[in-house]
């Protein structure tokens, strides 16, 4: 999946880890969904600054687009072929 007018991508896989591209640097994540609807993404590494980097998201996927929304807003991404 790649954002929108952005560089960002995101790939995902079954085993529940997911690869966030962007700003020349890629970091790995695992994922799960709390609900049909709901996905959690923790960080495989957390900041020191930090007690948890998790962030909750709400997920839609509509034919080659997946939107993420939590409180700061929606982010959209197409799919790539």
């Amino acid at each position: 999946w790649r954002e929108v007018g952005r560089p960002t991508t995101m790939e995902f896989f079954r085993e529940g880890t997911v690869i966030v591209t962007g700003q020349g640097r890629a970091t790995t994540a695992y994922y799960e969904f709390v609900d049909e609807d709901t996905l959690k993404i923790e960080p495989k590494f957390r900041s020191k600054d930090s007690k948890s980097d998790s962030r909750i998201v709400k997920v839609s996927i509509r034919q080659d687009q997946l939107t993420l929304r939590d409180t700061a807003g929606a982010t959209i991404f197409q799919r790539e072929k």
